[in-house]
């Protein structure tokens, strides 16, 4: 029987709800569709899991499938795109009925009976767009994600002289507010593709000033890009192993003010001792409750 629903603490089954208290209210009405459709969905069998974005253009349902999905499960999808105004999307795993896209990670949107590649953004403070697909890592939380963003523009003291580094700077959720607000912004991504989008949607909005460098950080080509760029502030969000490699290595001595977010503070302690043995002081730490009713917690540090 499929359900829809969160995982027993400690345990493997799952206890079906119809609501859920930390949901965007456009997701909300999606989610107590998905809990009242799936009895009827015998296809669910070739799903793994589904996913919920509110994207700039509204709510969005990933169906991530791991099999072959019959004419009767693409219909039952359009319907309830219908009906939920929502768009729907669905990976493809090379069946035969359904497009070949790039790789599986791609997805095919369900529009008048044919299957288009999508386009997903999300919007920055600014209300500018930056791309994003349903694999990707995003902030889950936007008016938090907002705050953070807020704050790190606050704590940089940004005027039209400065030079900003942006490390593991994802889709540009921290770069398009820097660059409106500085001299210059190198973004450094390890993911060639999200950079690859990245850019081009910067392009379109007729961002200038932003320079977008896929590569990996512990690497010494990087690093030496990096050095180059000769910054005056920095902006750190990475993922839960942290930035010891680039702190270790890189020269860091122009940098007058760094903002650190992370969601690791244990990492994030390790990295902490190494600015301070170069000569940095912390001179704030702020916790923000990005993921609402669980024990994790984003931290930002100046």
């Amino acid at each position: 029987q499929s359900k829809v629903g969160f995982r027993q603490l400690n345990g493997k089954n799952v206890l079906p709800i119809n609501q859920c208290e930390v949901c965007e209210p456009p997701l909300q009405k999606v989610l107590s569709g998905l809990s009242a459709c799936v009895s009827d969905w015998h296809w669910l069998k070739s799903i793994g899991h589904i996913s919920l974005l509110l994207t700039h253009a509204g709510g969005a349902v990933g169906f991530h499938a791991t099999g072959s999905l019959g004419q009767a499960a693409l219909n039952a999808m359009r319907v309830f795109g219908d009906t939920h105004q929502c768009m729907v999307l669905v990976n493809d795993k090379g069946a035969g009925h359904l497009p070949q896209w790039q790789s599986t990670q791609s997805y095919g949107q369900l529009s008048e009976g044919k299957w288009v590649t999508p386009e997903l953004c999300l919007a920055t403070i600014d209300d500018d767009l930056y791309p994003i697909t349903m694999e990707d890592f995003i902030q889950v939380n936007r008016t938090v994600n907002d705050q953070m963003v807020q704050a790190t523009i606050e704590a940089l003291t940004l005027d039209q002289d400065d030079r900003v580094l942006d490390l593991f700077s994802g889709a540009g959720n921290f770069t398009l507010p820097l660059a409106r607000r500085c001299s210059r912004v190198l973004a450094v991504e390890g993911v060639a593709k999200v950079v690859e989008r990245a850019s081009h949607y910067a392009k379109k909005q007729k961002f200038d000033n932003i320079k977008w460098l896929a590569g990996d950080l512990a690497s010494s080509d990087v690093l030496g890009k990096i050095e180059d760029f000769n910054a005056n502030k920095m902006v750190l969000d990475p993922a839960r192993a942290g930035a010891g490699f680039i702190l270790e290595q890189c020269d860091v001595s122009a940098i007058k003010t760094i903002v650190y977010v992370s969601c690791n503070p244990q990492s994030w302690l390790s990295d902490t001792k190494i600015l301070h043995s170069k000569g940095f002081q912390l001179n704030r730490v702020q916790l923000l409750d990005m993921f609402r009713a669980t024990h994790h917690t984003e931290l930002l540090s100046v």
